[in-house]
């Protein structure tokens, strides 16, 4: 398993994952404990070093999404009966 996988962003390098826990333990007064042995025990299954990593702030998505295809707008108005006239002349002038 990767460290990518183990916090559900396959997208992200291990060195994105342990740039998140140095600033987790920065930000949380842990700066005595090394991010990749955090990684390590979290990986082996380590309670405390899976909470650790379960509340990591992540970087933004840097993969493309992917997005269903829309119709246009003209398809979306299909459903408009073709019985409605419409008329662009002006009154009289039929």
């Amino acid at each position: 398993m990767t460290p990518g996988i183990m916090v559900n962003r396959p997208d992200l390098s291990d060195d994105a994952v342990l740039q998140s826990i140095a600033e987790r333990n920065a930000m949380t007064g842990r700066s005595d404990l090394d991010p990749q042995t955090v990684l390590s025990a979290a990986m082996s299954g380590d309670p405390d070093a899976r909470e650790i990593v379960d509340g990591l702030v992540l970087p933004p998505p840097v993969a493309p999404l992917s997005m269903h295809q829309q119709p246009l707008l003209r398809e979306a108005r299909s459903f408009l009966p073709r019985i409605v006239p419409f008329a662009w002349a002006r009154r009289g002038e039929v």
